[in-house]
């Protein structure tokens, strides 16, 4: 998919600027990205898109944080920039908490029934209007 291709590109460049900003930054930054990307695409990837996208920015983020300390062991920068929340890891500093594609609800519209008349059927349609129609995680 491009628009997944393009998204790799532009994530991958705020990485790489990133060398000496603070994990703050760095994940309000990456937050709007995905934000922005996830909610407009939501329509059209699947939640296992998602996820292979969340796989993709951790192994960046890992290569972000490695030479930040030369000196400390894998596992100490693990725990210093993976915290628990919500009863799993996440990218985190502080009470900033890097999202995750996969927590944007994946959309799926209803299929329009085409024997109903709008203006016949106005409770069906009523009701339409009312639901989300949309399938979330």
């Amino acid at each position: 998919m491009q628009s997944l291709d393009e998204l790799k590109v532009r994530l991958l460049s705020i990485i790489r600027q990133a060398g000496r900003w603070t994990c703050k930054r760095l994940i309000s930054q990456l937050n709007g990205i995905i934000t922005g990307w996830g909610c407009y695409h939501a329509y059209l990837c699947s939640i296992d898109e998602f996820s292979k996208m969340d796989e993709w920015i951790n192994s960046r983020l890992w290569d972000w944080a490695l030479p930040r300390h030369p000196t400390h062991t894998r596992k100490w920068i693990y725990h210093h920039y993976w915290h628990v929340v919500d009863d799993r890891r996440v990218f985190s500093s502080g009470d900033n908490r890097l999202l995750r594609f996969a927590d944007v609800s994946v959309r799926v519209s209803a299929s329009l029934d085409l024997m109903q008349n709008p203006y016949v059927d106005v409770e069906y349609f009523r009701n339409r209007r009312k639901e989300r129609y949309c399938y979330e995680k």
